[in-house]
């Protein structure tokens, strides 16, 4: 092998490994397209082959598409990287997404010394130790963070609830009555409401599927920590979210059904399918078709609340709700605003709450904000969706809102021009409107639609005679270019019409 080609393999096998890093470990066959890898077709398709003989690529078919896994080539990375603690970080956070627990521990255990990654390790060591039941080492990772960082992430609420189940299980109570969180909860709620499990946790609360046994449905139920109801804040912050939620009524936007001052808990409508963080998770990104439906539907309910008044700041994966039926639910609006309200009292500090990855630019600053800048997270959710990741996750994340042009999403132009505008720096200069953004992808959908029915007709005709000629086979070619459908998209219309052409 010529060392200019000896070049190019490095070259490919590098870029592979940071992509996949960048992916959770996965690529697919439309990554090699879009990442522009430094490398040619054929050296690609042996460096791939080659991986998989080496046990350090698996290839798997998934919703009809292959997925190339790199876990394997990760870890031999790591391995021979012992050094590299950035490269041993990302795949502890690899195996963490995948509930490798073991693996993520021997990862976070070289990370933990190295200052960069020091707190992160630690808590991630923390949480992995929950799942795999060693509580009392989680504690020792938690207080060690607590010990860096008193604020870190819910560490806080989660020692608190260790050392609780801690005492429960050892018999030594601190008071004569001692309840563990989901036993107080239980408590509180016994004579409406009864708790079937735990569905996640913030800072302020606790979110419990149950059942109300009055009305004999599953519900949601978020109760107050005992801390929490001690703080102003935060009880303002959970009666502001009972008040905005329940003043909307949409089909896309969470239901309130019940606020019990005295439990200090929320009673709202439980959704059955996860939310759109479990299905990036899973899936890493969604088809085109699918996520245009769930930007429709999220605009339609966000319309309502902007038409209330009521800008939900924190629009992100976590809080669009997806039901078995796959409508879309919108929820959270524990730090939702009343827009119209007079914000010169709206201080700096509370307009930067938030979901950093997902903040406008004027929330960074924390500036007047407006439905443009709910449209603006709308905009990087739509990106995150369709191509994996939010267009600001590496390095100053709030500099980059600030000043950084994102990448283009590389989808289509029309798709790719609707999200740039949704994130423009300037708010002005945005989609305006829920309901406008919601059309326009709606209109792109139709249009979409309507191209690739033109080109199957063409097809249909091309082929009736089970027989296509040169002259037919570069009208075809020509029709494919000025109706704009891609090599992907004319490939998949003769798999399914099952035409071969020359």
């Amino acid at each position: 092998m010529d060392k200019d080609r000896e070049r190019v393999y490095k070259r490919t096998y590098v870029s592979l490994k940071i992509h996949a890093l960048r992916n959770n470990g996965f690529l697919t066959e439309q990554d090699f397209k879009t990442l522009h890898l430094p490398t040619t077709p054929d050296v690609l398709e042996d460096v791939l082959a080659h991986l998989q003989v080496e046990k350090q690529l698996r290839v798997v078919q998934q919703d009809g598409e292959l997925l190339y896994d790199f876990l394997g080539l990760l870890e031999q990375a790591s391995r021979e990287s012992v050094l590299d603690m950035a490269t041993r970080m990302e795949l502890a956070r690899i195996y963490i997404q995948r509930r490798m627990w073991t693996p993520a521990i021997t990862e976070l255990r070289m990370t933990r010394t190295h200052p960069t990654f020091k707190k992160e390790s630690l808590y991630l060591l923390g949480t992995c130790f929950e799942h795999k039941g060693a509580f009392e080492k989680a504690r020792e990772q938690y207080e060690r963070v607590l010990a860096l960082d008193y604020f870190y992430e819910d560490v806080q609420d989660r020692l608190q609830s260790l050392k609780e189940q801690t005492e429960h299980q050892t018999g030594v109570f601190p008071t004569a009555t001692f309840l563990t969180v989901q036993q107080e909860a239980s408590h509180l709620l016994r004579d409406r409401y009864e708790i079937v499990r735990e569905l996640g946790r913030g800072g302020a609360g606790v979110v419990y599927q149950a059942v109300d046994l009055k009305l004999k449905r599953d519900v949601a139920v978020k109760v107050l920590h005992r801390q929490a109801v001690q703080s102003g804040e935060h009880l303002t912050t959970f009666l502001q979210e009972a008040r905005f939620a329940a003043k909307l009524d949409h089909p896309n936007i969470i239901d309130i059904y019940d606020v019990d001052m005295e439990s200090q808990c929320i009673a709202m409508e439980f959704v059955d399918g996860g939310t759109l963080r479990d299905r990036l998770t899973t899936h890493k990104r969604l088809p085109l078709d699918q996520a245009r439906e769930v930007i429709v539907q999220l605009c339609q309910g966000l319309q309502c609340a902007h038409n209330a008044g009521v800008l939900h700041r924190d629009i992100k994966p976590a809080n669009i709700f997806i039901t078995q039926k796959t409508q879309i639910k919108l929820g959270d609006f524990g730090i939702a605003h009343i827009s119209n309200l007079e914000q010169d009292a709206f201080t700096q500090l509370s307009a930067q709450i938030g979901t950093l990855p997902y903040m406008s630019p004027e929330q960074i600053r924390g500036g007047r904000l407006t439905t443009a800048s709910d449209l603006y997270a709308v905009g990087i959710v739509f990106y995150e969706m369709l191509t994996g990741s939010p267009p600001f996750l590496k390095g100053d994340i709030a500099y980059h809102h600030l000043h950084s042009l994102p990448t283009s999403p590389g989808i289509t132009p029309e798709i790719d021009a609707i999200i740039l505008r949704c994130l423009e720096k300037d708010p002005a200069k945005r989609i305006q409107s829920a309901e406008e953004l919601g059309q326009m992808v709606q209109k792109q959908s139709k249009r979409e639609q309507a191209r690739l029915a033109m080109y199957r007709e063409l097809l249909k005709m091309a082929a009736i005679d089970h027989h296509v000629s040169q002259g037919e086979l570069l009208v075809l070619k020509m029709k494919q270019h000025s109706l704009g459908i891609s090599d992907q998209e004319a490939r998949m219309l003769r798999q399914e019409l099952g035409i071969t052409l020359p």
